[in-house]
């Protein structure tokens, strides 16, 4: 397929208007629990990239064919190539946001062997990558399991490889699973391309290991900065990041210490959320209490 690559402006746009990166209203609430069991003004799903109800579709699909145990490896990658091609196959955003990754990545065509991905949401745009350039993909799966569709498939080494992700945070799951694997079969890692990269950790962490990096945006201040700059956000949630980039506990004296109803808990956290809330009340990570003892005291009283 013939896409035309977003401009740096449009793919700007795109991340506010896809809800990719969605700001919290603070003065509502509730804010936002990340996996680190920490609240923030912020939060990132690259997926939606591609639209919310397209992208909750896919990912669901992809849940069932992994945690289908009558299922191999092999029958499991052929059914999300057919999943994640089938969708992209009718998004022409989905397809520009593959054409723009093609038209940035900094690793000559001819220099790659195999593009791979891990389990899950890697694949969303690994699988397409891929295909479009007419490569081979290695599906990665969390349990060490390794899949591709052509040439020796137990044999993979010395075979020149980048790795295509959704998202790259604090690269956990690199260094927890894919670069470990992908060193296991002897492959030769080029870098990596993300389509979108939070904050700095992650980033800093691969090039201390000598990964090559290219993202196509990184969600920091200059990001926020640009979104205000353009009017896609006031001022104030501007000014209220910031903050948090500089100082999260300076940010949750600020916005939520003295009011524990924009936590979360009346507006029905799920249960991921809500598990995030009670580890951080129980852990108190950045040595909030004995600042708001009376909100701490409220909400452990209402888990």
């Amino acid at each position: 397929m013939t896409a035309t690559p977003y401009s740096p402006q449009e793919f700007l746009s795109l991340i506010f208007s896809s809800k990719a990166v969605s700001i919290w209203n603070h003065e509502t609430g509730p804010v936002f629990w990340y996996a680190a069991g920490v609240p923030g003004p912020f939060y990132v799903n690259t997926e939606k990239l591609i639209g919310a109800t397209q992208s909750a579709d896919l990912l669901e699909a992809i849940n069932g064919i992994v945690g289908d145990a009558s299922l191999s490896s092999e029958s499991k990658s052929e059914a999300v190539r057919e999943a994640v091609l089938k969708s992209y196959r009718s998004n022409d955003v989905f397809q520009r946001i593959v054409a723009t990754m093609i038209e940035t990545s900094p690793f000559p065509i001819n220099e790659i062997d195999l593009i791979s991905g891990g389990e899950r949401r890697d694949w969303f745009f690994s699988v397409p990558f891929a295909e479009e350039l007419g490569l081979d993909h290695l599906y990665i799966f969390k349990n060490g399991e390794v899949y591709r569709r052509t040439g020796e498939k137990s044999d993979h080494a010395g075979m020149r490889c980048v790795h295509i992700s959704d998202l790259i945070n604090n690269a956990a799951s690199y260094f927890d699973k894919w670069l470990p694997i992908l060193a296991d079969h002897k492959m030769d890692l080029l870098g990596t391309i993300s389509v979108i990269n939070r904050g700095q950790v992650g980033m800093d962490r691969l090039k201390e290991a000598d990964v090559k990096v290219h993202t196509l945006k990184s969600i920091d201040l200059p990001l926020f900065a640009e979104l205000a700059d353009s009017g896609l956000i006031p001022q104030s949630a501007n000014d209220e990041i910031s903050l948090y980039f500089k100082s999260k506990e300076d940010w949750a004296r600020q916005y939520i210490l003295a009011r524990p109803e924009v936590f979360g808990l009346d507006a029905g956290l799920d249960a991921k959320s809500k598990e995030r809330l009670q580890s951080f009340l129980e852990q108190d990570p950045w040595g909030l209490e004995p600042l708001a003892s009376e909100t701490f005291k409220t909400l452990k009283a209402a888990l």
